[in-house]
């Protein structure tokens, strides 16, 4: 699951959506209910423009954290200071979060 989390990561940061989708459903194979791998997978599939499925991978991770409300939010509960929350922010808008404010 470490591997493939790091991997999707990777991909993630060269732009590279659909290698970290199969690194992340790879995770999630093993441990599908992980909530952070449910986000990063709605993200990247918002970057990928995969309406539906990104929809629906987002509302299940966002029935895990009822209390992501703000960008601001995300960023408190992902890595500090890291390069990557703002992709995966943009990933999570694009697959339908509408963050307050």
């Amino acid at each position: 699951m470490h591997f493939h989390g790091v991997l999707y990561f990777a991909c993630l940061g060269q732009e590279k959506y659909e290698e970290a989708l199969e690194a992340i459903d790879k995770a999630l194979l093993r441990h599908p209910d992980v909530g952070h791998h449910l986000g990063f997978r709605a993200a990247v599939l918002g970057h990928l423009e995969r309406g539906p499925e990104a929809k629906e991978a987002l509302d299940r991770y966002l029935t895990l954290r009822p209390d992501l409300k703000v960008r601001d939010d995300y960023r408190r509960i992902f890595v500090p200071n890291s390069a990557l929350a703002d992709p995966i922010i943009e990933g999570l808008v694009k697959a339908g979060w509408e963050p307050e404010g």
